[in-house]
């Protein structure tokens, strides 16, 4: 083999290998970069994006949304405690930017549910009390809480939940049966298990 050829295949896999090594952050860069183009297409009036006056601001919440996002995706994918960490306090970030820059209360729901996965229980629990106080009759916040009220074994309040959670369920004409039976069921075993 010529010193030519021997010098191409050496540029050949070291190439290859650069990509497979840079590979996560190449396809994280990708679908970030897809989540703005979305966020882009779903503007009110696409055709002006680049003079509306509003476009700094928005630019600014599409990136964090995305950030939040694609972080948030890493996250429940991630299998090594460290890449768990890394992505959720990623996304924590840029939730919590979300909230406080942007006034999206909204998004308390995901960074709750990043705190519960890192086990920052408390600070999950805080965003659903922080939701329900501010909207009392969105039933879907009190089974999330619930769930969280189980990750920290109290099962007394996960039924209070999950009670006050039939109640709304029971009173919204669009949820099937199959949704109402299984609350009665989680209702039942914890109750069951509050003794």
């Amino acid at each position: 083999m010529s010193q030519r050829k021997i010098r191409i295949s050496v540029l050949g896999l070291a190439m290859a290998a650069v990509t497979l090594w840079q590979y996560p952050r190449l396809d994280y860069q990708y679908h970030y970069w897809a989540c703005l183009m979305r966020q882009a297409d779903h503007y009110s009036n696409v055709a002006t994006l680049r003079n509306a006056p509003d476009r700094p601001t928005y630019n600014a919440q599409s990136r964090l949304q995305c950030e939040a996002l694609e972080s948030f995706r890493r996250f429940e994918a991630a299998e090594s405690t460290d890449a768990k960490n890394k992505w959720g306090l990623k996304a924590i970030v840029a939730y919590s930017s979300l909230i406080t820059d942007h006034h999206i209360d909204s998004y308390r729901t995901d960074r709750a549910a990043v705190y519960a996965g890192l086990g920052q229980y408390e600070r999950g629990l805080a965003d659903y009390d922080f939701l329900i106080a501010n909207d009392p009759t969105n039933y879907w916040i009190y089974e999330n809480r619930a769930n969280l009220y189980l990750q920290m074994d109290q099962p007394a309040q996960a039924l209070q939940d999950y009670q006050t959670l039939y109640e709304y369920a029971l009173s919204d004409s669009s949820n099937p049966q199959a949704y109402l039976d299984r609350i009665v069921g989680t209702i039942a075993e914890l109750e069951r298990m509050a003794g």
